[in-house]
């Protein structure tokens, strides 16, 4: 798993800090014990300096409750991470433990299970908690004292129904596509598209390429901005060899775009610099599959859709 998270930010945090059964977490600021419920053998970094308890930054009650519960406790002043490891998940993002946070602020964060991931995130709060010093007993007494004026806060926004608009589901394909079709419209016009993708875009990450797609195939109606492709490109339509088939390392589609009057619509994926010389056989893709746990009998003839598991499975061993 490697995904981003908005939406309900806090509510997945939660719930997963609930199951856990180790929790380790370097926070800038820490004010609701709710958001992210804590126990005995847990780990918390944050900034509870004078100056973040006198702001209300972080909340002085909230470290008591911690340190009661015998949360292991660390003040690093200036510290501004927000990572949590909660048993096999890595937490990266933007996110204070704080009700602002949870239903005012717009917040995002990377959720991982992939070990690398997870033991990087770890260190990273090892290290925090080293250069920190230990919140104990006589240093709750003395911030319980600070007096708190807690700074303005902006006026809530209607965030619910904007990010209720949010979704970043995303769709991994394994895309089929012969080279002997002839767009049923006017090229130009998609390349004028795709050059001004590219000017955007900067040379190093990636090349801005098209095909076209028609009909009501599930990729067609379901494939958006923000999907991942991996090509199957064939010599033609019909083969009765796979010699000549290439298979081309991970895409991305940056714009599903339709001319007026042309029922086919044009993907255009931004690849790689050196997707040509990463590209590999039918034979080799199909090692590869297996390899990556896809069990289903594949065909350089048919298009696909793949688990995220499999897509990242696959960007990871194949050959550079």
């Amino acid at each position: 798993m490697l995904k981003i998270i908005s939406v309900n930010l806090w509510v997945t945090i939660q719930k997963k800090a609930k199951q856990a059964e180790h929790r380790r977490a370097a926070i800038a600021y820490v004010t609701d014990p709710t958001l992210l419920p804590l126990r005995n053998g847990d780990l918390l970094v944050t900034d509870a300096s004078d100056a973040s308890i006198a702001s209300g930054h972080t909340s002085a009650s909230t470290l008591e409750k911690y340190f009661k519960s015998g949360v292991e406790l660390f003040n690093l002043p200036d510290l501004h991470a927000k990572v949590l490891v909660l048993d096999d998940w890595a937490v990266v993002g933007s996110a204070n433990a704080s009700q602002h946070s949870a239903l005012v602020y717009f917040e995002a964060a990377v959720i991982s299970d992939r070990p690398e991931l997870v033991g990087q995130a770890d260190k990273l709060v090892t290290f925090l908690a080293e250069a920190g010093t230990t919140i104990d007993k006589s240093f709750i007494k003395r911030i319980l004292k600070i007096p708190v004026v807690k700074a303005l806060v902006p006026p809530t926004r209607a965030r619910t129904r904007t990010q209720a608009k949010l979704s970043l589901d995303q769709k991994f394909w394994l895309v089929s596509l012969p080279g002997d079709t002839t767009y049923p419209g006017d090229p130009e016009i998609v390349e004028d598209v795709a050059e001004k993708i590219q000017k955007k875009v900067i040379s190093k990450a990636g090349i801005v390429n098209w095909f076209w797609w028609s009909g009501n195939a599930r990729f067609t109606t379901l494939a958006k901005e923000g999907d991942i492709v991996i090509e199957c490109w064939r010599p033609r339509s019909k083969i009765s060899t796979n010699r000549g088939i290439r298979v081309f390392r991970h895409g991305r589609i940056v714009k599903v775009f339709q001319e007026p009057g042309v029922k086919a619509r044009t993907f255009h994926c931004i690849w790689s610099s050196d997707h040509y010389d990463t590209s590999v056989t039918w034979s080799v893709f199909q090692q590869l599959a297996k390899r990556a746990g896809i069990n289903r009998k594949l065909s350089y003839n048919s298009t696909v859709e793949l688990t995220a598991q499999q897509s990242s499975a696959l960007f990871e061993i194949w050959p550079q």
